[in-house]
């Protein structure tokens, strides 16, 4: 009987062994999934704040094309109007230039003699009163009608005119 005791105290003791091996790696197995889902948990935690900071990071680069192109868009319109501005002084600069402070002296001979006014009687005239100056450009149109000369640019009046003149006025132009 003891040799029977002994062994049932042995198998006991083994069975305790074993039961606290089992126990141990049953805790070893827990402790490594606890850490691995820890690990996880961490990944996915650095995964979510990367995917936040990108999802700033692309916010925050829409923003400055956004400001940006208002930047560009605010500096072409100042170029602009910078430029009128620019046009204008210079065209009253221009002005300034063109509007002349002394009056200019003549030429002693003047250049073209047909602008000179001749004395010209007309006798057409109701209100005659004697002799008149009129231009030799005058001169030579009351001359044509008498002439029957034509225009050297009839053929372009004609054209601007077209078919709406009068008689009268049609025999002036041919």
């Amino acid at each position: 009987m003891e040799k029977i005791e002994e062994v049932l105290i042995d198998k006991y003791r083994n069975a305790e062994e074993i039961r606290k091996l089992r126990g141990d790696y049953k805790k070893k197995i827990m402790s490594d999934k606890i850490k691995e889902q820890t690990k996880e948990l961490k990944s996915l935690r650095k995964i979510a704040e990367l995917e936040m900071e990108k999802k700033l990071a692309w916010k925050f680069k829409e923003g400055r094309k956004v400001i940006n192109d208002q930047k560009k868009i605010m500096d072409k319109k100042i170029k602009t109007e910078m430029l009128k501005i620019k046009i204008r002084i210079d065209l009253v600069k221009q002005e300034k230039k063109i509007i002349r402070k002394e009056i200019p002296q003549g030429p002693k001979i003047h250049p073209l003699p047909y602008l000179k006014k001749n004395n010209i009687v007309f006798s057409d005239d109701e209100d005659f009163d004697g002799i008149e100056e009129v231009p030799v450009r005058k001169k030579f149109l009351y001359s044509r009608d008498v002439n029957a000369t034509p225009l050297p640019r009839r053929n372009i009046m004609m054209k601007k005119m077209g078919k709406n003149l009068s008689p009268s006025s049609k025999s002036y132009f041919y």
